[in-house]
């Protein structure tokens, strides 16, 4: 928070000035009264007549309007227009006519690389498509790592050159899709942060000893290098 000094009086740099400024406005936000939003939804049938049968296609229409600008009356904005989609008035069962309806080809874009920001965002929340709800539960609340170790987490990968970063993009290199190949499956996944982080609650709550915790871990490596090993046409290694 903010201290008592006039920022005005400091020589502040440009990019100092501007978290400076960041803060306080996050600070005077949350003293601010709610941004009150009205959100509208509106359901429209389209009812077609093909060989004497009646087909129906169901679209939705969502649309808000601001209310109270409250707190976001500080919020810094772009150039950005604004998402507000103001929903004509309309009744319960109103015929309405089609004014136009075409068929677009579109092929889907694969999702653009991670940036820092993205990925750190996906380890806070990893865990999200995994089957199981408890460990799910347990991966939302907790993530992949901690705050304090994901962005070294991050870095530590590129310095071993399994991860580079072009521009603001991070892309795996050569080495880290191989390494992804030669790592067991298990070993991989999120649900094995899941299963221990399950654990771990077991133990801060007296349900489960350290001892027992490490023991499980020395035989669940001993058991996945021994899978490993035992099948031939595995293209893993390991040392």
């Amino acid at each position: 928070i903010p201290t008592g000094k006039d920022p005005a009086r400091l020589k502040l740099s440009a990019d100092e000035a501007r978290i400076f400024d960041l803060i306080a406005k996050r600070l005077l936000m949350a003293w601010q009264d709610d941004h009150i939003r009205s959100q509208s939804t509106i359901h429209t049938v389209i009812r077609t007549a093909v060989d004497a049968q009646t087909l129906e296609d169901n679209y939705r229409s969502s649309g808000s309007i601001v209310l109270q600008e409250g707190w976001r009356r500080l919020e810094r904005r772009g150039a950005k227009a604004p998402d507000v989609l103001a929903l004509p008035l309309v009744q319960v069962n109103e015929i309405v006519s089609l004014k136009k309806i075409a068929t677009l080809k579109k092929e889907t874009k694969p999702p653009a690389a991670f940036s820092d920001a993205t990925l750190l965002n996906g380890m806070a929340s990893a865990g999200s498509r995994l089957d199981d709800k408890e460990l799910t539960d347990i991966l939302r609340e907790r993530g992949l790592g901690t705050p304090a170790t994901r962005a070294a987490t991050i870095e530590n990968l590129i310095h071993r050159g399994y991860v580079e970063r072009k521009e603001k993009a991070l892309w795996a290199t050569e080495l880290g899709i191989k390494l992804i190949h030669q790592v067991h499956p298990s070993v991989r996944s999120a649900a094995l942060t899941g299963e221990w982080e399950a654990k771990l609650r077991k133990i801060e709550a007296g349900d489960l000893s350290l001892e027992a915790f490490t023991l499980d871990i020395e035989t669940y490596v001993k058991d996945t290098i021994h899978l490993i090993r035992s099948t031939p046409s595995s293209p893993h290694t390991s040392s």
